[in-house]
C-alpha cells in the first residue's frame, strides 16, 4: 500500500512540475534573445511589405525582443501563405496577410495553403479601391460614366491588376446594371500607367494611387468604401450614390493555428497597445494607407462579412479571375 502511495505521489509531483514548467515557458514569452519574424508573402517595396516594416519596430518595442520582416514572394502571395501554414506555432513567426487575397485566391483555384490554419490577431489598415477616369476623360462624375455605359454596353474599357480590382468591377456591373470590358495588367504600376496613358477609359486602383492620379489630371469617380476617405473628403462613395459596392483590403497579422493560447493572448495584448499608439497612427496615415485598427470580435466580424462577399463573387465569376 505504501509503495502504491509513493508511486501516486511521484506521479503527482511529475505532473505538477510539468505543468509548472509549461506555465513558466508560456509566461516567459518571448524568451530573451529570440527573434520574432513577420512573413510577408509579397516582394519588398509593396504595400504589405511597407506596412510590415512600419509595424515591426513598434512590435519589437512592446514585446521587448528583436523583430524582422521576411519576404516570401511567389505565385501572387501563395508561396508565403503556405510558409505561414508550415511555421511552428510558437509565437515566433507571425504572418501579414493581404486580406482578402487569401480568400479570393482559394475561391477560384486550388491553393497550397489552408485558410482554416490562420489565427487572426489584428489589422491596422483599410484600403478601398477607387474608380479613376483616364487623363482627359469626358467623364467628370460617376453618373456621366454610368449613363454612357448604359447606352453603350461593353464599349467602355476598364483596367485592373488584382483580385480586389476585379471584384470591384464585377460589383459595379451588378449594382449599376452595366457591362464593361476589362483589361487586366500584371501589376499596379502597369495599371496606373494604362490609365494615365489613355489606353483604357478608366481603371480600378487602390486608394493609395488617388493623389498621384489627381496630380496627373485624372478624375476619381468614386471610392468603394463605407464612408469617404478622410484624406479625400470630396470623393463620393459608391454607396452614397446608391450602389452597394464596398471593396476593402486590409493587412492582417496572423499566427498559425495551434499557437498556445497564453502566447496568442500576450501577442493580442501587445498589438492592442501598439494599435493605440499615436506614433504608429501617424506613420500609417503618412504612408497613404487609411489607419483602422481592428482586433477581437470586431476583426472577426469584418473578416466574415468581407470573406462572404469575396467568395461569392470569385466563385460565381470564376472565369474573370483565372488568368
Amino acid at each position: 500500500m505504501r509503495k502504491v502511495m509513493l508511486s501516486l505521489v511521484s506521479v503527482f509531483l511529475i505532473l505538477s512540475l510539468s505543468v509548472f514548467a509549461t506555465g513558466q515557458k508560456e509566461e516567459s514569452y518571448p524568451s530573451p534573445g529570440k527573434t520574432v519574424s513577420i512573413i510577408v508573402p509579397y516582394s519588398a517595396g509593396g504595400g504589405t511589405d511597407q506596412m510590415a516594416r512600419i509595424m515591426a519596430p513598434f512590435i519589437e518595442k512592446e514585446l521587448g525582443t528583436s523583430t524582422v520582416v521576411v519576404n516570401k514572394p511567389g505565385a501572387a502571395g501563395e508561396t508565403g501563405m503556405a510558409e505561414m501554414n508550415r511555421s511552428t506555432p510558437d509565437g515566433y513567426t507571425l504572418g501579414l496577410l493581404g486580406f482578402p487575397d487569401n480568400y479570393s485566391m482559394a475561391a477560384y483555384k486550388k491553393v497550397s495553403f489552408d485558410n482554416n490554419k490562420f489565427e487572426y490577431l489584428s489589422s491596422f489598415t483599410e484600403t478601398p479601391t477607387v474608380l479613376v477616369a483616364k487623363k482627359g476623360s469626358p467623364f467628370t462624375t460617376f453618373k456621366e460614366f454610368l449613363d454612357y455605359a448604359k447606352a453603350n454596353p461593353g464599349k467602355l474599357t476598364i483596367s485592373e491588376s488584382g483580385d480586389s480590382h476585379t471584384i470591384t468591377s464585377v460589383l459595379l456591373e451588378e449594382a449599376a446594371g452595366i457591362k464593361l470590358t476589362t483589361v487586366n495588367y500584371d501589376g499596379a504600376g502597369e495599371n496606373f500607367n494604362a490609365v494615365l496613358g489613355g489606353h483604357v477609359d478608366a481603371g480600378v486602383l487602390a486608394l493609395l494611387f488617388a493623389k498621384r492620379a489627381m496630380d496627373q489630371g485624372c478624375k476619381i469617380l468614386g471610392v468603394a468604401a463605407a464612408s469617404r476617405a478622410p484624406a479625400y473628403p470630396d470623393i463620393p462613395t459608391f454607396k452614397e450614390m446608391g450602389f452597394d459596392v464596398k471593396v476593402i483590403s486590409s493587412r492582417v497579422l496572423t499566427v498559425p493555428k495551434g499557437t498556445p493560447q497564453p502566447i496568442v493572448d500576450r501577442l493580442r495584448a501587445a498589438l492592442d497597445k501598439v494599435g493605440a499608439s499615436r506614433e504608429i497612427i501617424d506613420s500609417v496615415n503618412k504612408s497613404g494607407e487609411i489607419y483602422v485598427y481592428r482586433s477581437g470580435r470586431e476583426l472577426e466580424t469584418f473578416i466574415a462579412e468581407t470573406r462572404d462577399t469575396v467568395v461569392r463573387i470569385c466563385t460565381q465569376y470564376k472565369q474573370k479571375f483565372v488568368r
